[in-house]
C-alpha cells in the first residue's frame, strides 16, 4: 500500500488529500476542498449517509481520485481526551493497562466507548510513560465504517483531529513551551507543547462557525452593507471613554459600546473556557518539575 486517501469532514467543508501511507516524509499528490452539503453534518455524524456517500463519489470521480483505502479524521465534541501517566511497561502491554484503568481517566461511564492512545514520552528514570488517551463513542466509529462501505472505500485508519493537529505541531515545535489555540469550523483546541512533547490538550465545543453565527445573531450587530466592505473601524471608535481622540465618522448604524458589550458577552463562554485551561496548566506548574511557563502563544483560525 503506497498511497492513501485522507478525508476530514466539517460542517461547512470537506478536506480531501491523497498522500503517502506510513512514510517518514509523505508527499501530497492531490488536495481538494468541497463544500459540505447543507445540514448534512452534525458533531461528527452524517445525517444522510446515502446522500453524502453519493456526493463524495461524484466529487471524487470529477477530480480523479482513485484510491480505495481511506483514513477519516473526525472532529466531534463527543470524543474525550485526557493526558495520563502509566508505569513503564512494554508497548504491547500498554493497551491492557489502558483497558484496566480507563474508567479512572474519564469523567463518565465509557462502556460504550472505544479507547485508544498515543505515546507522548517515555521516562526510564521515573519508570513511567506519558500518554494521550482518547475515548470515542462506539456508535461514532461504526458510523464511519458504514459510511466508507457506502462510498465503496476501505478504512485503514480513523484519527481524531486533535491528534492530527498535535502530530503537525510536533514537527514544527521548538524548545520553548508554546500555547496554541486552534479554532476549527465546529470545535477549537488548546494545545500546550514543551520541547516538542504534548503537555496538555483540551477540546472547546465552540468553533469558528459557532462564534461567527453568535456574533451575527447579536441584534445590534448590523452593518451598513453598502459601506461595510470598505470600512475599517479602529478599536477606539468602539468606545466612548477615549479622551483626546477624535472619533472617526460613523460607518455603522449602532452604538459602539453596544457592539463591544455584545461581542464580549457572546464570546464570554469561549473565552472563559480558554482561561480555565490556562489556569489549570498554571496550577500544575508548582506540582510538576516537568512543566515550564508558557513562553509563546499562537492562535490559528481555520476559515474553511
Amino acid at each position: 500500500m503506497s498511497k492513501v486517501l485522507c478525508i476530514e469532514i466539517g460542517n461547512t467543508s470537506i478536506k480531501v488529500c491523497e498522500t503517502d501511507h506510513k512514510k517518514k516524509h509523505p508527499k501530497l499528490y492531490q488536495t481538494s476542498i468541497w463544500e459540505t452539503p447543507e445540514k448534512m453534518f452534525e458533531d461528527g455524524y452524517i445525517r444522510d449517509k446515502n446522500g453524502f456517500a453519493e456526493f463524495v463519489k461524484e466529487q471524487m470521480a470529477k477530480e480523479g481520485y482513485r484510491q480505495k483505502n481511506i483514513i477519516f479524521t473526525i472532529q466531534s465534541n463527543k470524543i474525550l481526551t485526557r493526558e495520563v501517566t502509566i508505569p513503564l511497561v512494554k508497548e504491547n502491554r500498554i493497551a491492557a493497562v489502558m483497558a484496566a484503568q480507563a474508567n479512572e481517566y474519564f469523567p463518565k461511564d465509557i462502556k460504550e466507548y472505544i479507547v485508544t492512545y498515543v505515546i507522548l514520552n517515555k521516562n526510564p528514570e521515573k519508570k513511567e510513560i506519558s500518554l494521550m488517551a482518547y475515548a470515542a463513542p462506539s456508535s461514532l466509529i461504526k458510523h464511519y465504517y458504514s459510511l466508507a462501505e457506502l462510498m465503496g472505500l476501505n478504512i485503514i485508519g480513523i484519527d481524531f483531529i486533535g491528534n492530527s493537529s498535535y502530530q503537525w505541531f510536533k514537527k514544527k515545535a521548538n524548545t520553548d513551551t508554546e500555547f496554541v489555540l486552534q479554532i476549527k469550523e465546529d470545535v477549537s483546541f488548546v494545545t500546550i507543547m514543551q520541547n516538542g512533547i504534548l503537555m496538555l490538550q483540551r477540546t472547546i465545543p465552540y468553533g469558528g462557525n459557532v462564534l461567527y453565527q453568535q456574533l451575527q445573531n447579536v441584534n445590534s450587530y448590523r452593518f451598513d452593507q453598502s459601506k461595510a466592505a470598505a470600512t475599517v473601524i479602529p478599536f477606539y471608535s468602539m468606545t466612548t471613554d477615549s479622551e483626546g481622540i477624535e472619533k472617526e465618522p460613523d460607518h455603522i448604524d449602532i452604538d459602539g459600546d453596544d457592539l463591544l458589550e455584545h461581542a464580549i458577552e457572546t464570546l464570554s463562554l469561549f473565552i472563559n473556557q480558554v482561561e480555565r485551561i490556562l489556569e489549570y496548566y498554571t496550577s500544575r506548574l508548582s506540582q510538576s518539575q516537568k512543566q515550564e511557563k508558557i513562553k509563546k502563544y499562537h492562535c490559528l483560525v481555520v476559515v474553511l
